[in-house]
């Protein structure tokens, strides 16, 4: 008797012990099948507008909570690939920006090669969200973060020739206070040569102009014509006077015969 009641008790702690196991494994195995991927969660909650080539959110967004909870999700998705999420100024949606729009792109990089857009546009309590992984799209962000890091480099060459012209400059001013002790002694500055883009005849009476404006002669051998002698030389001068033309001279000291 006593070892039939131990041996319904182990079947009785048995069975409960098999049944905590299974009831744990389709627990798991739920959890499991709730988590989607990113091209679930696209196809279950979003539109794609062929056309565009971007999804669109399927259902109504109006608060921050969601919205932000929307941006969580697809930040989890990038991570997964160990990605970044990270802002850009690149649009991915021109029909989505609008004057009256706040809009914001954030982009999936994974190993600085994009992954995903996700583009929030919001008006008051309107969020609509545009997600792209379109090819041409990509292509497109890699040709204008390339232009972006060149046109950076412009600048920057830019602004270093800018004060290596001030540096000149400056050095000249100085020399030409010493030169114009003399009150009948005048320093000119002659344009004679240009660097152009477009229309070299438009850039180099952009110069010459230059010339007349400030000194009232198109060269110093017009100047030198009119009883003007020179004295000395000062030195190199350049002037950027837009993006399309840039005038190189020299700055002399005169006086009147």
């Amino acid at each position: 008797m006593k070892n039939l009641l131990k041996i319904g008790l182990l079947i009785f702690i048995t069975s409960i012990f098999l049944t905590a196991c299974v009831d744990k494994a389709i627990e798991k195995n739920s959890n499991k099948s709730k988590t989607k991927n990113i091209t679930e969660t696209l196809n279950e909650s979003f539109v794609f507008n062929e056309n565009q080539k971007v999804y669109i959110n399927k259902f109504e967004i109006t608060t921050n909570e969601d919205s932000d909870n929307l941006i969580f999700k697809f930040e989890k998705f990038c991570k997964e690939k160990k990605g970044e999420l990270v802002y850009t100024d690149f649009y991915i949606n021109q029909n989505y920006i609008k004057s009256n729009y706040k809009n914001k792109t954030n982009i999936c990089e994974v190993n600085d090669e994009p992954y995903f857009f996700i583009q929030q546009s919001i008006n008051r309590s309107d969020y609509t969200f545009s997600i792209s992984m379109d090819e041409q799209t990509i292509a497109y962000y890699k040709d204008y973060k390339n232009n972006k890091s060149l046109n950076s480099e412009t600048s920057e060459k830019m602004q270093r020739e800018r004060l290596e012209i001030q540096k000149r400059e400056i050095a000249r001013e100085q020399k030409t206070r010493m030169l114009l002790a003399k009150k009948d002694q005048k320093t000119m500055t002659f344009f004679e040569s240009w660097r152009y883009s477009g229309s070299e005849s438009l850039c180099a009476k952009k110069c010459l102009d230059m010339n007349v404006k400030n000194n009232g002669f198109k060269s110093l051998k017009e100047a030198a014509s009119t009883n003007w002698q020179l004295i000395s030389k000062v030195g190199e001068e350049e002037i950027t006077l837009d993006d399309s033309c840039t005038c190189s001279g020299v700055s002399v000291v005169l006086t009147k015969k």
